[in-house]
């Protein structure tokens, strides 16, 4: 099995949000349970976001911005990844429509009909 793994800017990014979030948690002298108690995740989802492992929600980082009065830059940085890993996701679509396409300039009809009796969307009509 493949597994797509995020480029290293987006992972440094990631990063970066959690060690900031880290930070100034600590300043606050705020441990993790009570960010997660305010923000309805688990301490381990906390956790994982301080290491960059885990984005979590607008929602999350909302609030930890508020909580640790981080006067909205938590909340900025959040957007700027989550704009970064969307901009990923795109380049990901976009290379797998290019790659569907010259797949189903190689099949005959006969393959490509296969798709539409299994209920999927045939090739030679992709992206939908």
């Amino acid at each position: 099995m493949t597994v797509i793994r995020d480029p290293p800017e987006l992972v440094a990014l990631m990063r970066a949000l959690g060690q900031h979030l880290a930070a100034l948690r600590e300043a606050a002298e705020i441990v993790q349970q009570q960010i997660a108690h305010r923000t309805g995740y688990s301490r381990s989802s906390v956790a994982k976001a301080e290491a960059g492992r885990q984005l979590l929600t607008r929602d999350f980082w909302k609030t930890a911005d508020e909580l640790l009065q981080a006067d909205g830059v938590l909340l900025a940085s959040y957007e700027q990844v989550r704009a970064a890993k969307q901009a990923q996701g795109d380049r990901i679509y976009d290379q797998l429509t290019q790659f569907l396409r010259q797949c189903a300039g190689k099949m005959d009809r006969r393959e490509l009909s296969s798709y539409s009796a299994l209920g999927l969307r045939p090739l030679s009509r992709w992206p939908p």
